[in-house]
């Protein structure tokens, strides 16, 4: 049975799972890559249809504490090491 990527975009919204909801986006993008491969629709139709900017913005939505520059900066600071940590401060203050 085929997927309704609609219905599953609208439930995207209350999602509070970062990583459930990734996983799910990377299932409907195949999809989508897969129809726009058989119907010769280029990259800019799977990156703006509807139901992957739902997603996206749930997405940054549960990503938000913190500001792109800063999240920027560690990750450039980090990239070079063999074994980065994964630790961060926490967004919220606490330990």
């Amino acid at each position: 049975m085929a997927r309704n990527i609609y219905a599953d975009a609208m439930l995207s919204q209350g999602a509070c799972n970062l990583g459930a909801l990734v996983h799910a986006l990377d299932r409907i993008v195949t999809l989508l890559q897969d129809h726009a491969h058989e119907c010769g629709l280029g990259t800019d139709w799977v990156n703006e249809h509807p139901a992957v900017r739902l997603f996206a913005h749930q997405i940054l939505h549960l990503s938000r504490r913190r500001g792109y520059s800063e999240a920027y900066r560690i990750c450039s600071e980090r990239q070079a090491e063999e074994a980065p940590s994964l630790d961060v401060p926490d967004p919220l203050g606490g330990t």
